[in-house]
């Protein structure tokens, strides 16, 4: 079939196509009058260079009946020889093609046409309704954008609050991720953040705030599956991820980083993983990764002894992708992500689904599960409130 595709796209064949765009047939197929042989030829053309810029097709049947329009408008009644039994793609174009009879050029033009402006106004109001999707994620604490180019940025944005993440923000964090994984308009994801801070990782304000009037293990419990839909977004996310770290990070902003693709750091940013001060757990499946990614010793300094690890060290161990001078921070990952987003979208995300196989997802999902069960449990425990109690009081 990738041969078929590669057929319809050098006709200048749209890739994607709908029953419903199918099934139009108006009245005015049998030819105005008054429209000149001229201005019909150009209105083709028009199509077909409309065609080229349309997501993908996804019905067979409908390729081939693009294709016989096509074939139909430009050279009339097939008079070509019948292909051979096993040229399978080759009998089927031709039959498609064959099917049309003796319909007039003019009339396969005007199909032709009409076919790629309801499919051109279909996926409009596709690309739209996902990007709505997308969006309705934001929120004044998250922003969410897709560029033109087809760039993802989602950027935290509560600077007054060193960009600690709250339930809203994680819930939108999630909405933004899965409604775009399909979105063929999307090629990549920026992680970013607004002010000095990248982020303070949790609101712990969260373990407190019960407006629900939850009880504490119902609370923890919710807690453990959001984070877990949180981390597992990430996990499967089919798309290249880029974080830019323009300040400190504290834990989940930092352990997200080992599921990212390409992340770099502020020369100035740190990276803190305080969860035993604070009578936690690892999470991100950090657990994993990290001893993986930076070796045992490194990543027990890190999770273990809360140790913070410098930009450099974070390059040095694995963990980051490069780091940038203050001065041209943001510019120099622009240019990494222009130069992301000029790569072909198809062979981005076969590479990352060869780099994160099935089995390495499974693997990320079981540690992320199991993390996620610690920490439930930690949550309810005495270090976690005594944790929570000395915070507060500090806050005081």
């Amino acid at each position: 079939m990738s041969t078929l595709r590669s057929l319809l796209r050098s006709t200048g064949l749209p890739s994607r196509v709908t029953n419903s765009s199918l099934s139009r047939r108006p009245a005015q197929l049998a030819m105005a009058s008054g429209s000149s042989s001229s201005s019909l030829h150009e209105r083709f053309e028009k199509s077909l260079a409309l065609g080229k810029t349309l997501p993908p097709l996804s019905d067979n049947a409908a390729k081939l009946e693009m294709y016989a329009l096509f074939k139909q408008a430009n050279g009339g009644k097939n008079a070509t020889s019948k292909p051979g039994m096993l040229d399978f793609v080759g009998r089927a174009k031709w039959d498609a093609w064959t099917r049309l009879g003796d319909m007039p050029q003019d009339e396969a033009k005007l199909k032709y046409i009409e076919l790629i402006d309801g499919m051109a106004a279909e996926s409009g109001a596709s690309a739209q309704e996902e990007a709505e999707a997308t969006a309705s994620g934001g929120s004044e604490d998250l922003l969410v954008d897709i560029s033109d180019a087809g760039l993802l940025t989602i950027q935290l944005n509560r600077p007054k609050r060193f960009n600690a993440i709250d339930v809203a923000m994680y819930e939108g964090l999630v909405q933004a991720l899965e409604s775009s994984k399909t979105q063929t308009r999307v090629k990549a994801v920026l992680l970013k953040a607004s002010g000095e801070y990248f982020s303070s990782g949790n609101d712990l304000s969260m373990f407190t705030a019960n407006p629900d009037g939850l009880s504490l293990e119902a609370m923890a419990a919710k807690g453990a599956v959001l984070l877990e839909n949180v981390v597992n977004a990430f996990i499967t996310y089919p798309k290249p991820v880029v974080a830019a770290v323009q300040g400190p990070a504290v834990g989940i902003a930092v352990t997200i980083l080992a599921l990212c693709d390409l992340v770099y750091l502020k020369e100035t940013a740190t990276l803190h993983t305080p969860f035993t001060s604070l009578g936690q757990s690892p999470e991100a499946c950090s657990s994993l990764l990290f001893p993986r990614i930076m070796g045992s010793a490194r990543a027990n300094a890190m999770l273990l002894l809360g140790e913070k690890l410098s930009a450099k060290d974070a390059v040095d161990t694995g963990l980051a992708s490069e780091t940038f001078g203050v001065a041209d921070f943001d510019a120099r990952v622009q240019a990494k992500v222009e130069l992301l987003l000029s790569r072909y979208p198809q062979s981005l995300q076969r590479s990352k689904a060869l780099i994160r196989s099935p089995a390495a997802v499974q693997e990320l999902q079981e540690v992320n599960h199991r993390e996620c069960q610690t920490l439930k449990e930690l949550w309810l425990g005495p270090e976690c409130m005594d944790a929570i109690l000395k915070f507060q009081a500090r806050k005081k």
